[in-house]
């Protein structure tokens, strides 16, 4: 419920007073990292904000649960504030969004992204519909700042990606006698680095186990079952074979292993926003994982019931180098009033 003052803003500021709320939230514990956070949604929420579809622009997201163009991301590898963003109003054709998400880069500072790269993902929209087009990701963390561009690929490209599954996996086909779907490519200029999005329904523990040995790290399977048991809190073949499922391949220039990441809706796991929270916090807990700030940005849906929440994706993350990790994304909510 918004109080009296909270219905006299305008739609933009209304929209903007989670985020700014949000980042003083986390600010307590990363100060810096908070504020530079804040800065650069500032700018890449530009478009959102001068949108001439004020009553809809904070609602339209396929980001979010209830349409918000924002959401924050939290992992257990480290304390970086992690984000993804609309880049425009709804008002804007998707295809438009790709080259607005490359001009919002550039006036960020960051790293431009290669002639091939934007070539190629310009590829991949020229035929079908597009849902969303393209977002920004950002990462914010103790001295740096990353950006990462999200293109949708779609529907009906198919020769353009095929080719690039290929280089990364090695040929073949990812399922026998299955057909993920191919949604999105993630490029991180930094680094580099590029990510394979795909979804399916249902996936059996075997597939997953295929999936991490066409990424090169067969060896981290084991430890990454254990992770996403201890989540589960119960064997979760039975759940993830049944429902939709997201998984994703990353490499960064140079190739070499693969981190893979198997996505899941975090209310199919653990229910309402208060339950969601309380398991995170708990795993945190129990595993040494620093996620003070998404336990600040959390609060206010500390005792949140119902099927309706601002949490969304819980993804388990199997590195090369390193343990399997979780992370958490999670809408911005409003301060209680």
């Amino acid at each position: 419920m918004q109080s009296g003052s909270d219905q006299n803003l305008a739609p933009s500021s209304r929209g903007l007073q989670p985020i700014s709320q949000g980042i003083s939230r986390m600010a307590m514990w990363a100060p810096e990292p908070a504020a530079r956070a804040g800065a650069a949604l500032d700018s890449i929420l530009t478009g959102v904000c001068r949108s001439i579809w004020q009553e809809v622009a904070w609602e339209f997201s396929g980001l979010t649960y209830d349409g918000f163009p924002v959401e924050f991301a939290f992992s257990a590898a480290d304390d970086t504030i992690r984000y993804v963003a609309e880049v425009s109003g709804p008002e804007v054709d998707s295809r438009e969004r790709l080259d607005i998400a490359e001009r919002r880069l550039a006036s960020l500072g960051s790293v431009p992204i290669p002639k091939e790269v934007s070539e190629f993902l310009h590829k991949v929209q020229s035929s079908g519909q597009l849902q969303f087009g393209a977002w920004i990701g950002g990462r914010h963390g103790s001295g740096n700042d990353r950006y990462k561009i999200y293109a949708e690929v779609s529907r009906s490209c198919t020769d353009e990606y095929k080719s690039l599954i290929c280089d990364m996996l090695g040929g073949g086909s990812l399922l026998p006698g299955r057909q993920p779907r191919f949604q999105m490519i993630g490029y991180e200029p930094a680094k580099s680095r590029l990510e394979l999005y795909f979804s399916i329904t249902g996936l059996v523990l075997w597939e997953i186990e295929r999936l991490i040995s066409l990424a090169g790290i067969r060896s981290r399977w084991p430890e990454f079952l254990d992770l996403i048991t201890e989540a589960y809190g119960y064997n979760p073949d039975l759940v993830l074979s049944q429902s939709r499922v997201g998984f994703s391949f990353s490499v960064q220039a140079g190739k070499g292993p693969m981190t893979f990441t198997l996505f899941k809706s975090a209310r199919s796991i653990f229910g309402s926003d208060k339950s969601i929270r309380s398991h995170v916090l708990r795993l945190a807990e129990v595993n040494g994982w620093d996620l003070r700030c998404y336990e600040a940005l959390s609060l206010p849906v500390a005792e949140r019931d119902g099927w309706d929440t601002m949490h969304g994706i819980i993804s388990f993350v199997a590195h090369p180098n390193s343990q399997p990790t979780l992370s958490i994304t999670l809408r911005p909510p409003e301060d209680p009033a």
